[in-house]
Parts: structure tokens; sequence; C-alpha cells
């Protein structure tokens, strides 16, 4: 596993969600991020308290972190949100490293490799004990690799979350895998889930946006990122084409 960096250290929601552990040290972390919201001074909410007592605490401060989480995403209107203008921040997680070092060997991981628009994200429910991730809705408009549907679901780490004042929402953004927004044209490298019917991107490999002017961009942490980054589309396509009939 890859432990990403910590590129926002302020965003304890990224701690409450990600870094929770069976015990104190781990609850701890949702502890600290719901007094944080909720104002209440921590200094000696503690004092005294044996281990048991503390885990009862923490066990209810998660509680109605949950509590307010769910119905601060049911009050959500993300079909209207506009992501583009929203605050974007790093995760704090740890993510599978690169599978493959040259794009030969990450096409070859691949169940499929294709060209696509976004048109829809939507951010499952995250929970105080997991990481958000989101239903990315692609329409498909080249396949150099696989045979997919011209609508499919691209299941991604990371997504939409609260303000830490939970007055607005902001983007968690998973290493090597920002977040696909709509409008957003990609190459995607991608594999089945498990249920069939979706698919996930390769970790740091499998995301190319291509941006106004029709070049291509690897994300950072791609073994190969300089041999394709300032690409046109075209020539990617072409590199990609090469590389898998060799």
């Amino acid at each position: 596993m890859h432990t990403l960096p910590s590129r926002s250290r302020g965003v304890r929601l990224a701690l409450a969600v990600g870094l929770v552990a069976v015990g104190v040290g781990g609850a701890g972390a949702v502890h600290a991020f719901v007094q944080s919201q909720s104002k209440t001074p921590s200094a000696n909410t503690e004092a005294g308290l044996s281990d048991a007592q503390r885990n009862a605490l923490y066990e209810q401060n998660t509680a109605a972190f949950e509590t307010r989480l769910k119905a601060w995403y049911a009050h959500l209107d993300q079909q209207h949100l506009d992501l583009r203008t929203l605050r974007r921040v790093g995760m704090m997680a740890s993510v599978e490293p690169p599978a493959a070092d040259t794009l030969a060997a990450a096409l070859a991981k691949a169940d499929a490799a294709v060209t696509v628009v976004v048109t829809a994200v939507h951010t499952a429910q995250a929970s105080a004990m997991a990481l958000p991730e989101s239903d990315v809705t692609v329409t498909v408009v080249g396949q150099a690799k696989g045979s997919v549907a011209h609508s499919i679901v691209v299941h991604q780490l990371g997504g939409v979350i609260p303000t830490l004042d939970w007055s607005g929402a902001m983007i968690e953004d998973a290493d090597g895998q920002p977040m696909l927004l709509p409008g957003d044209r990609a190459v995607l490298l991608l594999t089945r889930s498990a249920d069939g019917g979706s698919y996930r991107l390769e970790s740091y490999t499998g995301e190319y946006l291509v941006d106004a002017g029709g070049d291509v961009a690897a994300m950072p942490g791609n073994p190969f990122h300089d041999q394709v980054t300032g690409l046109t589309e075209q020539a990617f396509h072409a590199v990609v084409a090469a590389a898998l009939h060799n």
C-alpha cells in the first residue's frame, strides 16, 4: 500500500472517515472532528474516564457525526451542484501503488481502454467509517480495448464532502485518480468491478484527462507520466494502439 502525503492537514473530515480504527486511537480522530464541528471544548471531557468510558464517549460522538453526515447528504442537491466551483483537497488515505510501470503493462491489466465524456457524478453517502466514493456516469465515444456499453458507470474513490463548518461542499481527491467532473473528456483504463455492472480506474495509470486544447495529461505518480503527458489525443491513441499490438 502507498501512503498518501498529507496535502491538507486541516481537513479533519479525511481523518474522521479515513483513519478510524478499532480502539481508542482511531475513534479519537472521529471524536476530535465531531468536537471541532460542535465547537465543544475537548480539554477536560476525558479527564478521569476509564478506557471503557472513553470508548463509550467516542462511540456516542461517532454516532452523532454519522447522523449529521447522513442528514447533510440527504439535503445535498448533487444534481445541480456546480462541482467545478468547489475547493479540492487531497485525501489522507492509503491507496494501491501503480500496478504497471509501462503503458503496455497497464493496458494488459485493463479490461477496457476507452475514451469518454463525463455526464454525471454522484457521491455515495459516506459514513464515519468509510471513505467517500462516487459513481461517475460516462458516455463512451471511443474504444481501444474491450467491449463496453455506450454509457457506463465508473466507481471512483473520492467525491463531494462537507466543508469543515458544514455550510458548503468541497471535493476530496484520492491520489492518482482525481475526481472526474461533468464535461471532462478522458481516456480511461478500467477494470470490471466485482459486481460486473460497473468499472474502476487503474490506480495512477487509469486516468488521462484531455484538456481544451486536445492534449493529454497523465496523473502525478504515473510511472510513465513524462512519456505521454503533452501528447495530442490523436497521438496518444496511436501510442495506445501500438502498445496493444506489440
